[in-house]
C-alpha cells in the first residue's frame, strides 16, 4: 500500500482550509467586538461625565 503525494495533498487541503476559515471568522468577530466596546466606552465617557 503506497501513499501517493497527490492523494495526501487532496486530503490535507480541505483540512487546512477549514481551520483558516475558523481563524478568520474568529478574528473578524474579535475585531467587531473590540470596535463596538470602544464605541460604547467612548459614548459612556462623553455622555455620563
Amino acid at each position: 500500500m503506497s501513499h501517493d503525494p497527490g492523494m495526501t495533498l487532496e486530503h490535507w487541503l480541505p483540512w487546512q482550509a477549514v481551520p483558516a476559515l475558523i481563524i478568520v471568522s474568529l478574528l473578524t468577530l474579535a475585531v467587531g467586538a473590540a470596535v463596538s466596546w470602544l464605541i460604547r466606552r467612548r459614548c459612556q465617557g462623553h455622555g455620563s461625565r
